[in-house]
């Protein structure tokens, strides 16, 4: 619960003051935070995601969680290393994953594997303020994500990915990609970086890919 401080102004312009108590409510269920690995910032009140834990098929990513009686606003944190698990990585059970619109994805530098090896994953919503903006590498974050038939992508903002190494690898089910928000112009190949290699390797089923040709960097060099 929080006090807030209520300024009350008459027709006669006397003004006087109350405490009211409000109490708010997570959008989380009470305990769906057990579901995760994650960290508290008691002091800005944040939440932050880093491995899902739970054995849910559909699952949803809340703006807010419970903890302790405590609303959490909720942040997330992908590794980038599957030696230590990314956000839904071998998770492959899960069917459907539903970004709620207020999940803060601002601090994300990283997506690589954050989806990798949800093989029975169908269908991923982003929400209306997913942000890439920060992401520098995007290496296999859809890899081996062998059920997923389509993707909406059209909010990704590319520009600062440097990496997309085996990005829709092993997706065999996919049938088109609508790319046309993906700039590209960052991809390079270094000792850090791979560049396109393997970006749609044994996509299969794959028929049509869609890019917008002065975003889409066309050859690849240090």
């Amino acid at each position: 619960m929080d006090n807030y401080l209520l300024s009350i102004v008459d027709r006669a312009s006397n003004s006087s003051s109350i405490n009211i108590t409000i109490a708010l409510m997570a959008e989380a269920p009470i305990d769906s935070h057990l579901n995760w690995r994650y960290t508290l910032d008691k002091e800005n009140r944040t939440i932050t995601l880093k491995h899902y834990l739970g054995n849910e098929i559909d699952i949803s990513v809340y703006g807010s969680y419970e903890v302790d009686g405590i609303i959490y606003h909720t942040k997330i944190f992908n590794d980038g290393n599957t030696t230590t698990v990314c956000l839904f990585g071998f998770c492959e059970n899960i069917e459907t994953i539903t970004f709620f619109d207020n999940v803060d994805t601002s601090d994300l530098t990283t997506m690589s594997y954050m989806f990798y090896r949800c093989t029975s994953l169908k269908n991923i919503e982003f929400g209306k303020n997913f942000s890439t903006t920060n992401v520098n590498s995007m290496n296999s974050v859809f890899g081996n994500c062998s059920s997923l038939k389509s993707l909406d992508l059209t909010s990704f903002n590319t520009s600062n990915v440097d990496d997309m190494y085996g990005m829709f690898g092993n997706c065999s089910s996919l049938k088109s990609l609508d790319l046309t928000s993906f700039n590209t112009n960052n991809i390079r190949t270094s000792v850090n970086s791979h560049g396109y290699m393997y970006m749609f390797v044994n996509c299969s089923s794959l028929q049509s890919i869609n890019v917008t040709k002065n975003k889409w960097k066309e050859s690849i060099g240090e």
